[in-house]
């Protein structure tokens, strides 16, 4: 536990951030497809894979 005089990590603050946001995800996609969490865990981490892929392909506009 941090103490009050202590500053965050900015680098731990986004990991927690971006653990949100994918537990979230999760339980959205569960929901709309009636899935359990390995599954929509699959299919988020296969779109994480396929957009990074993407990215790559994409030239980077100026």
């Amino acid at each position: 536990m941090r103490r009050k005089n202590e500053q965050p990590n900015p680098d731990e603050e986004m990991r927690r951030t971006a653990n949100d946001l994918i537990q979230v995800a999760i339980q959205a996609f569960m929901k709309m497809h009636g899935v359990d969490r390995t599954v929509a865990q699959q299919w988020i981490a296969s779109a994480v894979v396929t957009a990074a892929e993407d990215r790559k392909k994409t030239p980077k506009s100026l």
